[in-house]
């Protein structure tokens, strides 16, 4: 037998294992360019709010605007209860002060700026109309939202002298990907179908976020998607004010003309392309979908989508509610059986009909009282979101729809998405944000991609930890009770928990999220996972929220801060 030249004995290995290295290079964090590295981390931050007429040692009942009683729209009492401090009003109607947006892009700046791949901003960047002495003006919404996406450019420059928006020649900023609130409109929570002015207006103020190649979609209905991790991962920023039942200016999502039905047809088409590639997604937006704020067409219509893309969709990443909680959707095949499942087949040309169900006590149905019912004139100046009047009612509805969750079977999962609601920088709480952490580490080879392009990928890739997988977040907090005891001292955000320290959740899959639900349900009103949970629902401030309330019913006033607890701080002026 004839042997192989030398050479070719070394050739032929060394080509096996530089097409190994180079397949490994391709789906590991070095993507298609080498010198890309993944950090494995992104940001999720909502709801800023900033407010320039904000004021030290202000009275609540004023919007933290004045010392003295002025009239405001009807609001739960215990929201006008005690005075401002320098970094904030936690519990009360109040907006945020600029001081406390400038300390956390700082924080950012100083922490994580060279540590993210992505960031979500899920809108909300102006003030609350919730002062009628100093009502809201288109100019001030838009120069307010222009100051925070400034801000976003000059903390996540690579050369802090080189500003995006000013020099051409500035670095390239890492994937930002902004949506549009309720409360960055005018009047707040309408938009009509564009091209509009509204609409061209935030296409020039988001000119350094927005995909050239996403613009012209952007111009008619202010939505696009960002491919964040090249030929990966994508986000899609929606615009959930055409889904929103506040939003008088369109009519859902049945008739095929209506911006809703338009936007849902894109968002189909999009995953469809995501899924044929191979790729991930998270949905983001400002209003988190449910049958109690979108129209009921456009609810049903997003259940099945998110069923139907199962297999692509990582994450549903919202604002809006300012409470840290999450919940689920379920969306079956089948007859349609479900009152909420009334919808008509246009864009989607499923196969088959589906069942869309919020749980029936799931938390965004469960405001049941007559003060508590949603309506156009409760969201008329954007803050409903923290007028509940029973917190109480609140999280035990919640605790309720855990306890629906059934055991997990393969086939049950299917059926279930989980919507996590973020925090918000404003003190409806305390103020918060989320630092994502997602798989880097396991690898996809070439065959298996290509092999997976457009089919449902199997139940291991969905509901396991691979690559791209969330695996966990770090909520991040300032805690105002302390901060206002210390008016000239910047605060810092701290770590208020993580999903895997606090709830011992080894990843973010689907799976994981049905597991805790099932955990918390067991666990019971008395246990101290519960306890946990519900702190870490009002970001850490139930204390100060109790004692506003017991001061409002005429109880006990004492625990409530008044002008002489604070130091007065020039920044707060």
């Amino acid at each position: 037998m004839r042997q192989l030249p030398a050479w070719l004995l070394v050739a032929v290995p060394a080509l096996i294992l530089w097409t190994i290295w180079i397949n490994t290079l391709i789906g590991s964090n070095f993507l298609n360019n080498a010198s890309t590295k993944l950090h494995g981390n992104f940001l999720h931050i909502t709801d800023l709010h900033p407010d320039p007429n904000y004021k030290t040692n202000a009275t609540a009942r004023s919007s933290c605007h004045k010392m003295d009683n002025v009239r405001i729209q009807k609001k739960p009492a215990h929201m006008k209860v005690g005075t401002s401090g320098a970094w904030g009003a936690p519990a009360t109607i109040c907006d945020t002060p600029i001081q406390l947006v400038d300390a956390t892009f700082d924080w950012l700046a100083a922490n994580w700026a060279d540590k993210l791949d992505f960031i979500i901003w899920t809108g909300d960047n102006s003030r609350h109309d919730s002062d009628e002495k100093k009502p809201r003006k288109l100019k001030e919404i838009m120069d307010l939202n222009r100051m925070i996406a400034d801000k976003f450019l000059t903390a996540f420059s690579a050369t802090k002298h080189l500003h995006p928006r000013r020099n051409k020649k500035a670095p390239k900023l890492i994937p930002i990907v902004p949506s549009l609130g309720n409360n960055d409109v005018y009047p707040s929570n309408i938009v009509e179908q564009g091209p509009n002015s509204i609409l061209d207006t935030y296409m020039d103020i988001w000119s350094a976020f927005i995909p050239k190649s996403q613009l012209s979609t952007f111009r008619l209905g202010g939505y696009y998607v960002t491919e964040v991790i090249p030929k990966r991962l994508i986000v899609v920023s929606l615009n959930t004010l055409y889904f929103f039942e506040s939003n008088t200016a369109v009519k859902g999502c049945r008739a095929t003309d209506e911006p809703g039905t338009v936007e849902m047809s894109w968002l189909n088409q999009v995953l469809h392309k995501a899924q044929k590639k191979g790729m991930k997604a998270y949905l983001t937006g400002h209003v988190a979908p449910s049958k109690k704020r979108y129209t009921q067409s456009c609810w049903n219509k997003y259940g099945r989508i998110a069923n139907k893309y199962h297999d692509t969709i990582l994450g549903h990443l919202y604002g809006h509610a300012n409470m840290d909680h999450f919940y689920f959707v379920r969306s079956k095949g089948g007859k349609t059986k479900s009152p909420f499942a009334q919808t008509t087949n246009t864009e989607e040309n499923d196969n088959h009909e589906t069942i869309v169900e919020e749980e029936s006590n799931a938390v965004e149905s469960s405001l049941s009282s007559e003060e508590e019912t949603h309506t156009e004139e409760n969201d008329e100046d954007g803050k409903v979101e923290a007028n509940v009047y029973d917190i109480n009612r609140y999280v035990h509805r919640l605790l309720d729809h855990y306890k629906e969750v059934p055991l997990i079977t393969r086939e049950m999962a299917y059926q279930y998405s989980v919507i996590n609601v973020n925090p918000s920088v404003i003190p409806t709480f305390f103020p918060a944000l989320r630092i994502y952490q997602y798989n880097t580490t396991e690898i996809i080879n070439l065959n298996a991609i290509n092999a997976s392009k457009g089919k449902n990928g199997d139940y291991d890739e969905v509901h396991k930890n691979t690559f791209l997988s969330p695996i966990g977040f770090v909520q991040y907090f300032v805690n105002l009770t302390k901060a206002n005891e210390n008016p000239d001292q910047i605060p810092e955000y701290e770590v208020e928990y993580t999903t895997k320290g606090d709830y011992h959740m080894t990843d973010l899959t689907i799976d994981s999220w049905l597991r805790l639900a099932r955990r918390i349900a067991k666990d019971g009103l008395k246990g101290s996972l519960w306890k946990k949970f519900r702190n870490h629902l009002m970001v850490g401030s139930r204390d100060v929220l109790k004692s506003r309330m017991e001061c409002a019913e005429g109880r006990d006033c004492t625990r409530v801060k008044g002008p002489g607890d604070y130091l007065a701080s020039l920044g707060g002026y």
